[in-house]
């Protein structure tokens, strides 16, 4: 059995484009995903509003998913 090292897995991590591989997952799993999320109501005075709903939702879940 070919064991591999932690440097080895960290050269192979720093590789990988993490956001990327989570932007092809969504849209393979969750086509609608960002459609959907722009029909969510905000509720929020219009003169607060910096981002919408949909973008502050779509960073929620990235922050989840990615840790």
């Amino acid at each position: 059995m070919n064991k591999i090292t932690r440097k080895e897995k960290r050269e192979k991590e720093s590789k990988v484009n993490f956001f990327v591989e989570f932007i092809k997952i969504k849209e393979h799993f969750f086509k609608d995903i960002t459609n959907r999320l722009k029909r969510v109501k905000d509720r929020r005075h219009k003169s607060y509003i910096d981002y919408g709903a949909d973008i502050l939702l779509f960073s929620m879940i990235i922050k989840n998913t990615c840790g």
